[in-house]
């Protein structure tokens, strides 16, 4: 998503610091508004107004302010934030600022402007094994998947919790013996069913796997992990 104000917004969210910075988005213009948050060192909130206004608003912006290092990317979506972009159903965008450095913004939820499926960077909840199924389905099916809000840690969290989500989705349950183009793989890994791809040939399936890129791969090398399969 092209925002026509891009320094400004980077100059508001350093003036911030070490408050996150939230924004609205109007016909190309970032408008920053005050994070009204009781802890705005840790998250953010809007007045109530905002949400009164959401259809004359095009997506969402906040920074992040943390400077502890995790190993992923610091513009990755909290719970808070997919929950946020859950129930909006706006783009949001992200930015990570430190003092004098802020990044480029980090987009997620935004259904206008899906990259390829193939060589995608490994972001947790925002370039993973279920945002490409679900950008997967929303390309090629105009079918929405939820977000499933959850936190990077999700499998610490709840073990469970993409096993629970997965029969809710509008999905029919198939064989593995008659698989087709588009279907949903789920594999179970370490007994824990935590990683999805989705069908686009003959032994061929596209997934992202933690801490790697987006690739094809074939459904025989990873038969013996497939616990079973969802079509539309």
């Amino acid at each position: 998503m092209f925002i026509e104000n891009l320094d400004e917004v980077k100059k508001g969210c350093l003036e911030s610091y070490p408050q996150e910075a939230c924004f609205i988005v109007k016909n190309g213009i970032a408008i920053q508004k005050e994070n009204v948050h009781a802890s705005p060192v840790e998250s953010f909130k809007m007045e109530d107004s905002v949400s009164l206004d959401l259809d004359n608003i095009e997506a969402i912006i906040h920074s992040h302010t943390s400077n502890v290092n995790t190993g992923i990317d610091p513009r990755c979506p909290s719970m808070k934030d997919m929950q946020l972009a859950e129930a909006t159903n706006k783009p949001q965008g992200i930015l990570h600022c430190i003092e004098t450095e802020c990044s480029d913004i980090l987009w997620f939820n935004d259904d206008s402007e899906i990259p390829d499926y193939l060589g995608r960077p490994y972001i947790p909840c925002v370039y993973d094994c279920l945002t490409l199924v679900r950008d997967y389905y929303i390309k090629e099916y105009d079918y929405r998947l939820g977000l499933l809000p959850r936190p990077t840690n999700w499998i610490d969290w709840n073990k469970d919790y993409m096993k629970d989500n997965l029969d809710n989705q509008g999905l029919s349950n198939v064989g593995l013996g008659s698989l087709e183009i588009g279907d949903i793989l789920v594999f179970s890994i370490l007994g824990i069913v935590c990683h999805l791809g989705v069908v686009t040939g003959e032994n061929e399936f596209i997934h992202h796997l933690d801490k790697r890129g987006s690739c094809k791969d074939r459904i025989s090398k990873w038969d013996r992990q497939i616990m079973t399969a969802y079509r539309l």
